[in-house]
């Protein structure tokens, strides 16, 4: 039997940016064919700098940058994912998820039957989920409004990506590591710089890659040296 697409559902939490994530993703993963789908149309020079393959965006899926997780716009990603299983167009798949939008409803729904009772998960199954947070803001936003959206964000992930950790002192990254690890102690921890994102990062590598993170948390992502003979590309619908 074929082995299931391979996705990733890479999320935003509140003080972060996913265009900006988009903007800062780096082709790193060999021969791998990966592809993203993504509510933003990334601008021309992101192609141009990593290679990507960039594709039209719908109005459907331009809601879901907008904060709506409504059915309409699920099903849409989850088409997407389908054609790419069952044409095998990819490897791996990244989704990314703004802030505003439920990232709940969606992993569920890879395991809801569609109108023709065909259910996504036996083609395609979410391998991870990578949360992005905001490490020099993460105390400040878990005493706002918008902690419990954090929470969730932060609960649910497998692997959570402290961006900007380069930035803290000792103390300020041992109350951000302690506070990540009181929501979710299961969660695998990446302590990030401002650059670029490198999509092997963000795929379950297997064990030694996560013991990797938890051992050195300080240490930054090695980019393979065979960036530039990865065959990536973007489908932004």
């Amino acid at each position: 039997m074929k082995k299931p697409l391979s996705v990733t559902i890479f999320a935003a939490a509140p003080g972060t940016s996913g265009k900006a994530q988009l903007e800062r993703l780096t082709n790193d993963c060999g021969g791998l064919r990966i592809a993203a789908i993504t509510p933003w149309n990334p601008a021309k020079r992101v192609a141009a700098r990593s290679g990507l393959n960039l594709l039209p965006t719908t109005p459907r899926l331009k809601k879901l940058g907008q904060g709506c997780s409504c059915c309409t716009v699920r099903w849409d990603i989850l088409k997407k994912v389908r054609r790419l299983a069952e044409q095998n167009l990819a490897d791996h798949v990244v989704i990314q998820v703004p802030p505003q939008s439920d990232l709940d409803s969606l992993s569920k729904t890879f395991t809801v039957a569609d109108d023709n009772g065909d259910i996504l998960v036996d083609i395609a199954q979410i391998e991870q989920v990578v949360t992005m947070v905001d490490g020099p803001t993460l105390l400040e936003t878990l005493g706002s409004d918008s902690a419990a959206v954090l929470m969730e964000r932060v609960g649910i992930a497998h692997m959570v990506w402290v961006d900007g950790a380069t930035e803290l002192d000792e103390t300020q990254t041992t109350s951000v590591v302690r506070a990540i690890e009181a929501i979710n102690p299961g969660a695998t921890l990446h302590l990030g710089d401002r650059d670029g994102l490198p999509v092997s990062k963000l795929m379950k590598l297997g064990s030694g890659a996560e013991a990797d993170d938890r051992s050195d948390k300080d240490s930054a992502a090695a980019i393979n040296s065979d960036a530039a003979a990865s065959d990536s590309f973007v489908q932004s619908y």
